[in-house]
């Protein structure tokens, strides 16, 4: 529902989700590394042959 209606569907991202998208939103340094590792190493497996 809340996406876009999709059925099938991850949202991911670093943060609090209750700031996202809002005038006051930040996001710590550490949230951000830690979830650009978790999309990248998500990319990898889905994109690299095993």
């Amino acid at each position: 529902d809340r996406i876009g209606k999709l059925k099938n569907c991850i949202a991911y991202g670093p943060g609090v989700l209750e700031l996202a998208h809002k005038p006051d939103e930040w996001v710590g340094v550490t949230d951000m590394l830690d979830s650009a590792r978790v999309m990248g190493r998500s990319l990898e497996r889905l994109l690299l042959p095993s």
